[in-house]
């Protein structure tokens, strides 16, 4: 984990995106690595920015080439395998770059090829391109820029097209939702998300969903611009306050990513109701059972849930049995929901059942087509 002390003063939604992040890449590493003899990370926005360590362990690529070194060497003992794994880090800031160059120099020895590229992400795309040109090789693109301008997503789109690949992307909600009715910013809405009308929609909607629409169209622009079949979400709240800062928006075309996703979804999650805790009484012991405490997500893990348990319902309104896996999907589709809750959901709904495949089974698997959840004749 990530040394919370390195965060302190406004940057917990730093140590919350890095431990999602942390949390994610040892298990990728080792399902990717398991099957492609290629791993290519790829951070867009690298900086460094407001690290407080002289080895920047404390930023997104420090902690991800770590994670990754971890679930390679995992893989060798477990599996017998060495993938090859190059890291490509872009940054346009010359006294950044400086500094990221120097941290590429130091870290060759980790058993990861390291590069990086001075210059703006949407400049160096034609160049990642073309040296990511193998059939066996995974790309997964770590994209957290400081706001929504210089991420066009008609730019960007040809390069996260490219299969097999998996995306995480920093979606600045809290500006997005404020600007959407300033004329000047429309265009930058437009290249953002890649499609005509965007602005209209966030603009039409409720004070208290715009937050939600602007991630729903994204997500959008995720599967009709570039094919990812499965997105989801990580809520990120004010470190001081009880808003959300951004969502960390996830696209696959994996159940298995979708569910390792809401792994390491679920521990930042519980980190943020720690950070919470602590903000609010802090060494101090409270007068009531910390049990009686709601969480700061709670209101939110409420809301969600609605929605996607509402979203399969719908699924049923037509055909009356799908793959677990693909109602696994719709569900997690929302932040902050569990896959136990949707089997709860399930389990207690009057008209779906599950269906295991194979005897002695209690539980399904994303990874087993033939587990399906049906709808019962009413």
């Amino acid at each position: 984990m990530p040394d919370l002390e390195h965060y302190r003063g406004g940057r917990e939604q730093g140590y919350i995106k890095h431990a999602l992040i942390e949390k994610y890449l040892v298990p990728f590493t080792i399902k990717i690595g398991s099957k492609w003899d290629e791993i290519v990370f790829l951070d867009a926005f690298a900086g460094p920015w407001g690290a407080q360590t002289e080895n920047l362990s404390d930023t997104s690529f420090g902690i991800a080439l770590d994670r990754m070194k971890d679930g390679l060497e995992a893989l060798r003992q477990s599996h017998g395998r060495s993938p090859r794994i190059r890291a490509y880090l872009v940054e346009k800031d010359l006294d950044a770059y400086g500094k990221l160059d120097a941290f590429v120099r130091a870290n060759q020895s980790r058993g990861i090829e390291v590069e990086c590229f001075r210059g703006e992400f949407e400049d160096q795309i034609p160049k990642l391109t073309s040296l990511v040109t193998s059939e066996n090789s995974f790309v997964f693109s770590l994209i957290d820029p400081k706001g929504w301008t210089g991420l066009s997503m008609s730019v960007i789109a040809p390069f996260l097209r490219r299969r097999p690949s998996e995306v995480l992307v920093n979606v600045m909600t809290s500006f997005l939702y404020r600007f959407v009715n300033h004329d000047d910013c429309q265009d930058s809405y437009e290249e953002f998300f890649g499609r005509r009308g965007v602005g209209e929609i966030i603009a039409r909607a409720a004070p208290d969903d715009r937050q939600d629409a602007v991630v729903r169209e994204y997500c959008r622009s995720l599967r009709e611009l570039c094919g990812f079949e499965y997105v989801s979400s990580c809520v990120v709240l004010e470190p001081d306050k009880k808003g959300i800062k951004y969502f960390m928006v996830f696209a696959t075309n994996s159940p298995t990513g979708i569910k390792v996703f809401k792994e390491a979804e679920a521990h930042a999650a519980s980190l943020q109701d720690e950070l919470k805790h602590a903000k609010e009484f802090g060494d101090q012991f409270p007068l009531f059972p910390t049990d009686a405490i709601e969480p700061v997500s709670e209101s939110l893990r409420r809301k969600y849930r609605e929605i996607a348990f509402w979203r399969v319902e719908e699924m049923f309104a037509g055909p009356a049995e799908f793959a677990y896996s693909e109602v696994f999907c719709k569900a997690m589709a929302m932040p902050l929901v569990t896959e136990d809750e949707l089997l709860e959901f399930i389990k207690v709904h009057p008209l779906l059942e599950l269906i295991l495949d194979g005897p002695r089974r209690r539980k399904p698997s994303v990874e087993n087509k033939n587990d399906r959840v049906r709808r019962s004749p009413s």
